[in-house]
Protein backbone atom coordinates (compact mmCIF):
# COMPACT_ATOMS: atom_id res chain seq x y z
CA UNK A 1 0.00 0.00 0.00
CA UNK A 2 1.24 3.45 -0.87
CA UNK A 3 1.53 6.17 1.71
CA UNK A 4 2.54 9.79 1.46
CA UNK A 5 4.95 11.32 3.93
CA UNK A 6 7.89 13.67 4.05
CA UNK A 7 10.96 11.50 3.54
CA UNK A 8 13.56 13.24 5.70
CA UNK A 9 16.61 11.60 4.06
CA UNK A 10 15.26 12.59 0.64
CA UNK A 11 14.66 16.17 1.81
CA UNK A 12 18.22 16.29 3.16
CA UNK A 13 19.51 15.09 -0.21
CA UNK A 14 17.54 17.78 -2.02
CA UNK A 15 18.92 20.45 0.33
CA UNK A 16 22.52 19.27 -0.02
CA UNK A 17 24.90 22.09 -0.95
CA UNK A 18 22.38 24.84 -0.20
CA UNK A 19 23.34 27.27 2.59
CA UNK A 20 20.21 29.41 2.25
CA UNK A 21 16.91 28.89 0.49
CA UNK A 22 13.73 30.90 -0.08
CA UNK A 23 10.61 29.69 1.68
CA UNK A 24 8.81 29.02 -1.61
CA UNK A 25 11.75 26.95 -2.83
CA UNK A 26 11.76 25.05 0.47
CA UNK A 27 8.05 24.34 0.10
CA UNK A 28 8.64 23.02 -3.41
CA UNK A 29 11.36 20.68 -2.12
CA UNK A 30 9.11 19.49 0.70
CA UNK A 31 6.40 18.70 -1.83
CA UNK A 32 8.94 16.81 -3.92
CA UNK A 33 9.96 14.81 -0.85
CA UNK A 34 6.29 13.97 -0.23
CA UNK A 35 5.96 11.79 -3.32
CA UNK A 36 4.52 8.33 -2.68
CA UNK A 37 7.07 6.09 -1.03
CA UNK A 38 8.57 3.26 -3.10
CA UNK A 39 10.65 0.87 -1.04
CA UNK A 40 13.26 -1.56 -2.33
CA UNK A 41 10.82 -4.39 -1.56
CA UNK A 42 8.10 -2.72 -3.63
CA UNK A 43 10.52 -2.10 -6.48
CA UNK A 44 11.53 -5.75 -6.41
CA UNK A 45 7.88 -6.85 -6.58
CA UNK A 46 7.40 -4.68 -9.67
CA UNK A 47 10.58 -5.59 -11.51
CA UNK A 48 11.44 -9.20 -10.82
CA UNK A 49 8.14 -10.84 -11.94
CA UNK A 50 8.94 -9.25 -15.33
CA UNK A 51 12.52 -10.59 -15.18
CA UNK A 52 13.92 -7.09 -14.79
CA UNK A 53 17.01 -7.00 -12.64
CA UNK A 54 17.51 -5.21 -9.35
CA UNK A 55 20.96 -5.09 -7.82
CA UNK A 56 19.88 -4.25 -4.29
CA UNK A 57 21.73 -3.14 -1.20
CA UNK A 58 22.45 -6.48 0.43
CA UNK A 59 23.46 -8.37 -2.72
CA UNK A 60 25.80 -5.54 -3.76
CA UNK A 61 27.39 -5.36 -0.30
CA UNK A 62 27.95 -9.13 -0.43
CA UNK A 63 29.34 -9.06 -3.97
CA UNK A 64 31.78 -6.25 -3.22
CA UNK A 65 32.89 -7.96 -0.02
CA UNK A 66 34.06 -10.89 -2.14
CA UNK A 67 36.37 -8.47 -3.94
CA UNK A 68 37.80 -7.02 -0.76
CA UNK A 69 35.60 -3.91 -0.70
CA UNK A 70 33.96 -3.94 2.73
CA UNK A 71 30.85 -1.79 2.99
CA UNK A 72 29.29 -1.10 6.38
CA UNK A 73 26.13 1.01 6.48
CA UNK A 74 24.85 3.06 9.36
CA UNK A 75 21.24 2.72 10.46
CA UNK A 76 20.47 6.10 8.91
CA UNK A 77 21.97 5.00 5.61
CA UNK A 78 20.00 1.78 5.60
CA UNK A 79 16.83 3.77 6.19
CA UNK A 80 17.68 6.20 3.40
CA UNK A 81 18.58 3.51 0.89
CA UNK A 82 15.42 1.62 1.75
CA UNK A 83 13.59 4.09 -0.49
CA UNK A 84 13.95 4.08 -4.26
CA UNK A 85 13.80 7.55 -5.91
CA UNK A 86 11.70 6.37 -8.85
CA UNK A 87 7.93 6.19 -9.08
CA UNK A 88 5.92 3.00 -9.49
CA UNK A 89 4.97 4.21 -12.97
CA UNK A 90 8.61 4.59 -13.99
CA UNK A 91 9.51 1.15 -12.62
CA UNK A 92 6.55 -0.48 -14.37
CA UNK A 93 7.62 1.15 -17.63
CA UNK A 94 11.10 -0.30 -17.17
CA UNK A 95 9.73 -3.72 -16.19
CA UNK A 96 7.60 -3.89 -19.33
CA UNK A 97 10.51 -2.88 -21.61
CA UNK A 98 8.67 0.30 -22.53
CA UNK A 99 11.80 2.42 -22.05
CA UNK A 100 13.24 2.49 -25.57
CA UNK A 101 12.13 -1.12 -25.96
CA UNK A 102 15.11 -2.41 -24.00
CA UNK A 103 15.81 -4.16 -20.71
CA UNK A 104 16.66 -1.98 -17.74
CA UNK A 105 18.48 -2.51 -14.43
CA UNK A 106 17.81 -0.86 -11.07
CA UNK A 107 21.06 -0.85 -9.15
CA UNK A 108 22.52 0.52 -5.94
CA UNK A 109 25.94 2.06 -5.30
CA UNK A 110 27.65 2.41 -1.88
CA UNK A 111 28.09 5.69 0.02
CA UNK A 112 30.56 8.09 -1.53
CA UNK A 113 32.64 8.03 1.65
CA UNK A 114 34.03 4.71 0.38
CA UNK A 115 35.53 6.51 -2.61
CA UNK A 116 34.76 3.97 -5.31
CA UNK A 117 36.62 5.18 -8.39
CA UNK A 118 37.65 3.45 -11.60
CA UNK A 119 41.15 3.08 -10.17
CA UNK A 120 39.82 1.44 -7.01
CA UNK A 121 37.59 -0.90 -9.04
CA UNK A 122 40.55 -1.82 -11.26
CA UNK A 123 42.62 -2.64 -8.18
CA UNK A 124 39.82 -4.72 -6.63
CA UNK A 125 38.81 -6.69 -9.74
CA UNK A 126 42.27 -6.87 -11.29
CA UNK A 127 43.51 -7.07 -14.87
CA UNK A 128 44.16 -10.80 -15.09
CA UNK A 129 41.69 -12.87 -17.07
CA UNK A 130 42.46 -15.75 -14.71
CA UNK A 131 40.10 -14.03 -12.24
CA UNK A 132 36.69 -13.03 -13.60
CA UNK A 133 35.43 -10.44 -14.07
CA UNK A 134 38.35 -8.15 -14.71
CA UNK A 135 39.33 -4.86 -16.31
CA UNK A 136 41.24 -4.90 -19.59
CA UNK A 137 44.96 -4.28 -19.18
CA UNK A 138 45.55 -0.91 -20.78
CA UNK A 139 46.93 2.12 -19.00
CA UNK A 140 46.28 5.21 -21.12
CA UNK A 141 43.46 6.35 -18.82
CA UNK A 142 45.03 5.74 -15.41
CA UNK A 143 46.21 9.36 -15.00
CA UNK A 144 43.08 10.91 -16.47
CA UNK A 145 40.90 13.02 -14.20
CA UNK A 146 37.83 10.82 -14.74
CA UNK A 147 39.70 7.78 -13.37
CA UNK A 148 39.60 9.42 -9.93
CA UNK A 149 35.96 10.52 -9.97
CA UNK A 150 33.92 8.91 -7.20
CA UNK A 151 30.86 6.81 -8.01
CA UNK A 152 27.61 8.57 -7.11
CA UNK A 153 25.95 6.76 -4.24
CA UNK A 154 22.41 5.45 -4.06
CA UNK A 155 19.93 4.09 -6.56
CA UNK A 156 20.33 4.24 -10.34
CA UNK A 157 17.98 3.11 -13.10
CA UNK A 158 19.72 2.51 -16.41
CA UNK A 159 19.29 0.64 -19.64
CA UNK A 160 21.13 -2.68 -19.82
CA UNK A 161 21.25 -2.69 -23.62
CA UNK A 162 22.15 -0.09 -26.22
CA UNK A 163 19.09 1.45 -27.85
CA UNK A 164 19.11 0.60 -31.54
CA UNK A 165 18.60 4.24 -32.46
CA UNK A 166 21.78 5.26 -30.59
CA UNK A 167 24.08 3.16 -32.77
CA UNK A 168 25.99 4.45 -35.80
CA UNK A 169 25.65 8.09 -34.78
CA UNK A 170 28.06 10.86 -33.88
CA UNK A 171 28.40 11.75 -30.22
CA UNK A 172 26.28 14.87 -30.69
CA UNK A 173 23.68 12.78 -32.50
CA UNK A 174 23.56 10.33 -29.61
CA UNK A 175 23.19 13.08 -27.01
CA UNK A 176 20.39 14.64 -29.07
CA UNK A 177 18.36 11.45 -28.59
CA UNK A 178 18.15 11.92 -24.82
CA UNK A 179 14.86 13.10 -23.37
CA UNK A 180 14.60 15.49 -20.44
CA UNK A 181 14.20 12.46 -18.16
CA UNK A 182 17.45 10.85 -19.36
CA UNK A 183 21.17 11.44 -19.01
CA UNK A 184 24.38 9.70 -20.00
CA UNK A 185 26.26 7.49 -17.59
CA UNK A 186 29.67 8.45 -16.25
CA UNK A 187 32.67 6.17 -16.95
CA UNK A 188 32.79 4.89 -13.37
CA UNK A 189 29.05 4.12 -13.46
CA UNK A 190 29.47 1.97 -16.57
CA UNK A 191 32.46 0.14 -15.10
CA UNK A 192 30.78 -0.49 -11.77
CA UNK A 193 27.53 -1.68 -13.36
CA UNK A 194 29.24 -4.13 -15.70
CA UNK A 195 31.51 -5.62 -13.02
CA UNK A 196 28.93 -5.89 -10.23
CA UNK A 197 26.22 -7.18 -12.55
CA UNK A 198 28.60 -9.97 -13.61
CA UNK A 199 29.03 -11.00 -9.97
CA UNK A 200 25.33 -10.91 -9.14
CA UNK A 201 23.83 -12.24 -12.37
CA UNK A 202 25.76 -15.46 -12.95
CA UNK A 203 28.50 -14.11 -15.15
CA UNK A 204 26.35 -12.01 -17.49
CA UNK A 205 28.45 -9.63 -19.56
CA UNK A 206 26.74 -6.33 -20.32
CA UNK A 207 28.24 -4.55 -23.35
CA UNK A 208 29.73 -7.85 -24.48
CA UNK A 209 30.24 -6.91 -28.12
CA UNK A 210 29.68 -3.15 -28.12
CA UNK A 211 30.68 0.11 -26.46
CA UNK A 212 28.70 2.68 -24.51
CA UNK A 213 29.90 6.23 -24.84
CA UNK A 214 29.74 8.22 -21.60
CA UNK A 215 29.18 11.81 -20.51
CA UNK A 216 32.93 12.44 -20.28
CA UNK A 217 35.68 13.72 -22.59
CA UNK A 218 39.29 12.83 -21.84
CA UNK A 219 42.11 15.35 -21.59
CA UNK A 220 42.56 15.31 -25.38
CA UNK A 221 38.91 15.97 -26.16
CA UNK A 222 37.91 12.42 -27.10
CA UNK A 223 34.77 10.84 -25.66
CA UNK A 224 35.36 8.05 -23.16
CA UNK A 225 33.68 4.73 -23.96
CA UNK A 226 33.60 1.36 -22.23
CA UNK A 227 32.65 -2.09 -23.46
CA UNK A 228 33.71 -5.17 -25.45
CA UNK A 229 33.44 -7.03 -22.16
CA UNK A 230 35.20 -10.24 -23.20
CA UNK A 231 37.05 -12.50 -20.72
CA UNK A 232 40.12 -10.34 -21.44
CA UNK A 233 38.35 -7.63 -19.44
CA UNK A 234 36.12 -4.60 -19.72
CA UNK A 235 37.85 -2.14 -22.04
CA UNK A 236 38.20 1.56 -21.31
CA UNK A 237 38.75 3.37 -24.62
CA UNK A 238 38.00 6.64 -26.37
CA UNK A 239 36.85 7.85 -29.77
CA UNK A 240 36.46 10.97 -31.87
CA UNK A 241 33.23 12.83 -31.31
CA UNK A 242 32.36 12.65 -34.99
CA UNK A 243 32.94 8.94 -35.51
CA UNK A 244 29.94 6.77 -36.40
CA UNK A 245 30.24 3.04 -35.70
CA UNK A 246 27.45 0.46 -35.43
CA UNK A 247 28.93 -0.95 -32.20
CA UNK A 248 29.00 2.49 -30.50
CA UNK A 249 25.87 3.53 -28.63
CA UNK A 250 24.85 5.05 -25.30
CA UNK A 251 23.34 3.51 -22.19
CA UNK A 252 20.86 6.04 -20.83
CA UNK A 253 20.22 6.65 -17.14
CA UNK A 254 16.90 7.77 -15.77
CA UNK A 255 16.85 10.95 -13.71
CA UNK A 256 15.12 10.82 -10.33
CA UNK A 257 11.36 11.28 -10.42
Amino acid sequence: MKKTEVRVPELVRLLEGKETICTDQLQALIEKAQKPVVTEEMARSILQPKRTDILGVDVVVSALSGKGIKIELTQDERERYGYVPFSEETLKMAANHQWRGKRAILWWAPPERYGLTMLKLRDAFGISKDTQPCVYDNDWWLKEKFAKEVLKEGWHLTLAELPDESRDKTYDGQKALLTKEEELLTPVEVMYLCLVNYLVNDGERLLYDCYSRTDTLDSHGYVVRLGIFYPDGLIVDNSCLGSRVSSFGVLAARKFD
